[in-house]
């Protein structure tokens, strides 16, 4: 089963740009379209007005921030890396942006060169940068050193529920299932609509033989992110077994229709044969 991390979101405070902020307001008002485009779940639009804006003006770093967001949300994560490679290479990528670097790298296999863009902020005191330098620490095996990383965020931040997940998917990984849902039942507490965190309990369900606690946590997790491409094939699976027919149908058909076929191909092979067993 699927399990995940979430690392924290690296917002961009201000402008980076040496113009005179009077040039800047054209630009200013352009990015709050695109993020009303993308709010209203236009994603291709905004990325082409992103796009546009880089082409007038290539110096505006938050414009590239965001068109790497975006690109990460379409799910074309590569085309996102390559844009930020290119950045931090020419030495115009600013901290936010070498950060998303290593979370895209991290979050597509890459954990090896996900370390080295990171590691210079290891001794940071955000616990975004924290969470995001574990996520790469546990992908390449170094659950010890991720385990540090998710700890010092939260000794910066008591109430950082990411840090807590994150501590949570790497017990797991350690196969220490009562740890880990001490971390996950900490970060629930704190904010009971983390996609990833439901995810895991329902796992940690699942695991325990209790399939309907699991149904319940997953239901939970794709009501909060429908995007959660994991949680939902996870019930599906847990569902079909169990004779649920009906909530194995439903899961089974929003996978199939949502899920990225460029990530989940074969999954998506497996959903539907599975769906043209249990009609």
């Amino acid at each position: 089963m699927s399990l995940g991390y979430i690392s924290g979101t690296v917002e961009k405070k201000s402008f980076t740009v040496a113009d005179d902020p009077k040039n800047l307001v054209g630009v200013d008002n352009e990015l709050h379209e695109v993020v009303a485009l993308y709010q209203t779940g236009q994603l291709p639009k905004a990325i082409e007005m992103l796009r546009a804006i880089l082409k007038k003006s290539p110096q505006i770093k938050v414009a590239e921030e965001m068109l790497a967001f975006m690109l990460q949300q379409s799910e074309n994560p590569q085309a996102a890396i390559d844009m930020l490679r290119r950045a931090v290479q020419s030495g115009a990528a600013n901290d936010a942006m070498k950060v998303r670097l290593g979370m895209l790298l991290s979050a597509t296999g890459e954990a090896r060169e996900a370390i080295e863009v990171l590691q210079p902020f290891a001794s940071t005191k955000d616990p975004d940068i924290l969470n995001a330098y574990g996520i790469a620490l546990a992908d390449s095996g170094d659950l010890r050193g991720a385990t540090s990383s998710f700890n010092r965020a939260l000794a910066i931040d008591r109430t950082n529920a990411t840090a807590y997940q994150n501590l949570g998917v790497v017990a797991l990984r350690g196969g220490d299932a009562t740890l880990a849902r001490a971390n996950l039942e900490k970060a629930l507490a704190l904010n009971d609509r983390m996609p990833v965190a439901l995810n895991l309990m329902g796992v940690l369900a699942a695991k325990s033989g209790n399939a309907a606690e699991a149904i319940g946590w997953w239901q939970r997790a794709v009501a909060a992110d429908p995007r959660l491409y994991d949680a939902l094939y996870n019930m599906a699976i847990v569902a079909a077994r169990a004779g649920r027919n009906d909530v194995a149908r439903d899961a089974l058909r929003r996978f199939i229709e949502t899920a990225p076929p460029q990530r989940y191909a074969d999954d998506i092979a497996t959903a539907r044969a599975l769906l043209a067993q249990v009609r």
